[in-house]
């Protein structure tokens, strides 16, 4: 999640989403740059925050859901029919 979110931190021109939204609303590039690049890099910001606010409470992150009631084939407790 967090990786997703720093991949599209100050997206431009070499962004098919760049080029939609410019042609779709009609807008220069420079108005698209303004805007685009404000857009997606508030995206990511929150995203990151996002994943690191899970990250603190244990939703996300290693060893989350690694016991065996979520995961009875790695504790050897399968029994195939």
């Amino acid at each position: 999640m967090a990786i997703s979110s720093g991949s599209i931190i100050a997206s431009h021109v070499n962004d098919g989403g760049f080029w939609i939204i410019s042609k779709y609303f009609n807008m220069s590039v420079k108005d698209t740059l303004k805007t685009w690049t404000v857009l997606e890099t508030v995206l990511s910001v929150v995203g990151f925050g996002m994943a690191a606010l899970l990250y603190q409470f244990g939703v996300i992150g290693q060893n989350v859901c690694m016991d065996c009631a979520c995961f009875p084939v790695l504790a050897g407790e399968f029994r195939g029919s």
